[in-house]
């Protein structure tokens, strides 16, 4: 499969996602563990991302912070969400978390296109 088919599927299971967190009967089961939610959702969305792209990790970073940062925008204009920069740092912990493991475990060399 080629990177741009890749991206395109993750940008869609990314878009469904966003949109099955916000119904009320699914908000109940997270609500309580909202920073946790976050970390793992973009945890998620930085390998998802690797495995799409060939982006170095810090783009994969800088992409998956900038996408976290828009969901927190957007929730001004939801009734019943507020954003929070709080939600934002679970976001970037869960961004860093996953560089450093794949850092620590993952092996793959840069691909170079020419």
């Amino acid at each position: 499969m080629k990177s741009p088919t890749k991206l395109l599927l993750v940008a869609m299971v990314m878009w469904i996602g966003y949109q099955i967190v916000q119904w009320p009967s699914m908000r109940v089961l997270y609500s309580a563990e909202d920073k946790w939610a976050h970390g793992a959702a973009f945890f998620a969305v930085w390998f998802a991302l690797r495995w799409a792209t060939t982006w170095r990790p810090g783009t994969l970073a800088l992409v998956s912070a900038a996408l976290g940062g828009a969901v927190e925008v957007h929730q001004m204009f939801l009734p019943g969400f507020s954003p929070s920069w709080a939600d934002w740092g679970a976001d970037l912990l869960g961004i860093a978390l996953a560089w450093a493991l794949a850092a620590a475990f993952l092996r793959r060399p840069l691909q170079v296109n020419g």
